[in-house]
C-alpha cells in the first residue's frame, strides 16, 4: 500500500470530521500510523441532539453558535502550518472560515470528503468550489458534480480471522440507526423469520427519546413503534463485531434513494461476511459476488434459506486493501489512485 507505512512521516495534516460513532477517532489513529502530525477539530460546534438538528435545519438560528466556534478554531490556527487541510461533510462549516484559512494556507491541499448523497444534504456542495479534491461515496453524484468518487472505508479490526463455525446463534442480524422505512422493513422481515423459524437478534438505535417522539409522531416513519424496541445508546466497535462474528447474514438497509453503499456494508466485506442488502446498486461494485450478497426486497423482504446455508467465496486480497481505511486516506491524500471500484458503464 504505496511503501512504507511511515508514508506519511513528518506530514502535517489539520482535519475536520463531524463526530460519528467513533470514526473519526479510527480515522486519526491510521493517519498517526503513517506518521503524520495530526490537528483535529470536530466539524461540528455542538453534538447534543439539539444542536446537531439546529445546525442540519437552520443555519441561520445557528449561525451565531457556529461563528464562534470557528472564531476560536481560527485563533488555534496563528502560526501553525500544514501540507494538507482534510474536512468531512464541512455540514456546519462556514465559508468564511474555510476562505480564511485557504488564503492563509495557500500551498496546502485543500480536500473534501462527502459520506452523505447530495439529495439528502445538498448544502454540503454550496462550498465545494474551494477544495482542490472533492470526493463522493455517491456515484451518481460524483457523475452529476464532476467529483472524485470514492466508497468508504473498513476499519482493520474487521479483518481478524474468526471461526464462525462455533460462534454462530443468529441466521441473521441488524443493526442500525432507525430512520424512514428501516423499522418497517425490519418488522416485516422479523415477521417471514418467525414464521419459518430463522433466529435474528436486532438493535435499533437512536440518539434520543426525543428523536423517537420526533419520528413517530410528527415524521410518521414508525407509528406502530414502542420505546421499549430501540436503544439510545449505540453499541461500540467491539459489540459490533461480536455480533456479526455469531451471525450467519447482516442485513443492511440503506435510505431511499440513497445511492453510495453504507459503511457497515464495506465492513461485512472485511469481515468476510455475508450480507443482504436493498442497495441494488452493489450489483455494480467490483466485489460484488452473488455467493456473498443478496438482494433484499424492501416491499416483501425475506431472506432466503438457501442463501444462510450457502458457503462464502474469497474476495481477492488486492480488491481488500483498496477498501481499506488505509489505502481510502492515501487515496484522498493523493498518494494512492483507483478508478474501477464501480461499473459506471461508459
Amino acid at each position: 500500500m504505496g511503501g512504507s507505512m511511515k508514508i506519511l512521516d513528518g506530514k502535517r495534516v489539520l482535519m475536520f470530521a463531524p463526530s460519528f460513532f467513533g470514526y473519526e477517532k479510527k480515522i486519526v489513529e491510521k493517519l498517526t500510523e503513517f506518521g503524520a502530525k495530526v490537528m483535529f477539530f470536530d466539524e461540528r460546534p455542538s453534538n447534543t441532539t439539539f444542536g446537531k438538528a439546529i445546525v442540519r435545519l437552520n443555519k441561520k438560528v445557528a449561525s451565531h453558535m457556529i461563528n464562534k466556534y470557528y472564531k476560536k478554531i481560527e485563533g488555534e490556527l496563528v502560526g501553525k502550518e500544514y501540507d494538507s487541510i482534510l474536512f468531512f461533510q464541512a455540514e456546519a462549516t462556514p465559508r468564511w472560515f474555510l476562505e480564511n484559512i485557504f488564503s492563509k494556507y495557500k500551498t496546502s491541499c485543500k480536500i473534501l470528503y462527502l459520506w452523505d448523497s447530495v439529495s439528502d444534504k445538498p448544502d454540503n456542495i454550496s462550498n465545494i468550489d474551494l477544495f482542490d479534491e472533492v470526493f463522493t461515496f455517491d456515484p451518481h453524484d460524483a457523475q452529476k458534480y464532476s467529483l472524485c468518487f470514492r466508497p468508504l472505508f473498513y476499519d482493520d479490526s474487521y479483518l481478524k480471522e474468526v471461526d464462525r463455525h462455533k460462534s454462530i446463534q443468529y441466521d441473521f442480524s441488524f443493526i442500525g440507526t432507525v430512520r424512514r422505512d428501516r423499522y418497517d422493513i425490519m418488522q416485516r422481515l422479523k415477521k417471514s423469520a418467525q414464521e419459518i423459524g430463522q433466529r435474528y437478534f436486532v438493535f435499533y438505535y437512536l440518539q434520543s427519546k426525543l428523536m423517537f417522539y420526533y419520528f413517530k409522531y410528527i415524521k410518521k416513519d414508525f407509528v406502530n413503534g414502542k420505546i421499549a424496541d430501540f436503544s439510545f445508546k449505540s453499541l461500540t466497535h467491539e459489540q459490533i463485531q461480536d455480533v456479526i462474528e455469531q451471525s450467519k447474514i447482516i442485513v443492511d438497509i440503506q435510505k431511499p434513494h440513497q445511492i453510495g453503499l453504507t459503511i457497515r456494508t464495506i465492513e461485512l466485506l472485511a469481515a468476510r461476511q455475508k450480507f443482504v442488502t436493498t442497495n441494488t446498486e452493489i450489483l455494480k461494485y467490483d466485489f460484488y459476488n452473488k455467493n456473498n450478497i443478496d438482494l433484499l426486497n424492501r416491499e416483501e423482504p425475506l431472506i432466503r434459506k438457501e442463501f444462510v446455508d450457502s458457503e462464502t467465496v474469497s474476495v481477492s486480497d488486492d480488491i481488500m486493501t483498496r477498501y481499506s481505511i488505509g489505502y481510502f486516506l492515501l487515496e484522498l491524500l493523493g498518494y494512492e489512485n483507483y478508478n474501477d471500484y464501480y461499473d459506471f458503464g461508459d
